[in-house]
C-alpha cells in the first residue's frame, strides 16, 4: 500500500517535492479552509495541487479500498482520532525529524502525522440563566453543576470534535473517570444535536441554557453580537462566551 505524508504546512512538504509537478491531497478539511492555502501554496512552489474532498470516514474508506493504486501524496483530515486510525492501519509514512520538531505534546506515539492546528473546549451559555461567576472550573464539573442549578443542556455525542475530546479525557483521566463523567452527563437527558453550529443555534432560540462547543464555532461565530472572557483555575482553563 502507497504510504502518504500528512499535512503539517505546504510550504515545509514543498521543499521535498520541487520536482513533482502534481500533488494529490486527500482531505476532510472543508474546501472554503484548504483552497486560499492551496493557491499561496502553488503561487509559491509552481506545483499544481488536485484535491479530493470528504469526510475524514470518506478519506479513509477511500485510502483503504485503494490500498497500493492510491493517488494520493499527502493527507490532511479534520481529527486526530481519524489521523490516529490511519496511523493505526499502515497508511502513513514516518516523518522526518526536522517535521517533528515540536514540543513532544504535539508529537503522536506513531511520529506519522502532527496537528497544524489546535481547538479549545469552551463553554456557550445564555446570561440570561447563568452568571459568568458561578461558572464551573472545569468540564469535569459541568454534571454536578448543570444539575444543582436545574439547567438544561446540549451536547454533540456522535460529532468527531466530541469524540476527540472524550479521547484526550481518557488520556488525560483515564477511562473510569471519562466513563463516569459521561454517564453523569447522561443523566442529566442532555439534548443532542449533529454539529456545534446547530448547538449554538439551540442556546439562541431557548432550547437549552449551555453547552460545550469549541472555539472552531466561536471563530465562526465572532461576527453574531457574541461576547468573549475566560475563567481559569487550577484544574483548567474554560474559555466562555454568551450573547
Amino acid at each position: 500500500m502507497r504510504k502518504l505524508l500528512t499535512l503539517i504546512g505546504l510550504t515545509t512538504l514543498s521543499l521535498g517535492l520541487a520536482q513533482q509537478a502534481t500533488l494529490t491531497l486527500y482531505s476532510g478539511r472543508g474546501q472554503s479552509l484548504v483552497e486560499p492555502i492551496l493557491r499561496q501554496f502553488q503561487e509559491e512552489t509552481g506545483i499544481r495541487v488536485q484535491v479530493r474532498y470528504g469526510t475524514d470516514a470518506q478519506i479513509l474508506a477511500a485510502l483503504q479500498e485503494e490500498g497500493s493504486r492510491s493517488p494520493a501524496d499527502v493527507l490532511w483530515l479534520n481529527t486526530s482520532g481519524a489521523l490516529g486510525q490511519a496511523a493505526a492501519k499502515g497508511l502513513l509514512r514516518p516523518l522526518g525529524e526536522t517535521l517533528l520538531g515540536r514540543p513532544v505534546a504535539f508529537v503522536p506515539a506513531s511520529r506519522a502525522w502532527v496537528p497544524i492546528t489546535v481547538r479549545l473546549r469552551v463553554l456557550a451559555y445564555n446570561p440570561q440563566k447563568v452568571k459568568a461567576e458561578e461558572l464551573p472550573d472545569s468540564l469535569l464539573d459541568l454534571p454536578r453543576f448543570v444539575r444543582e442549578k436545574g439547567l438544561r443542556i446540549g451536547w454533540t455525542p456522535t460529532y468527531s470534535s466530541f469524540q476527540d475530546m472524550v479521547a484526550g479525557m481518557i488520556l488525560l483521566h483515564g477511562e473510569a473517570k471519562t466513563r463516569e463523567w459521561l454517564l453523569s452527563m447522561k443523566a442529566l437527558a442532555p439534548k443532542a444535536y449533529p454539529s456545534n453550529p446547530a448547538m449554538l443555534d439551540a442556546i439562541r432560540a431557548g432550547e437549552v441554557d449551555l453547552a460545550p462547543p469549541t472555539t472552531t464555532t466561536w471563530c465562526a461565530s465572532a461576527g453574531r453580537g457574541t461576547t468573549w472572557a475566560s475563567t481559569t483555575s487550577r484544574t483548567g482553563t474554560w474559555a466562555t462566551w454568551s450573547w
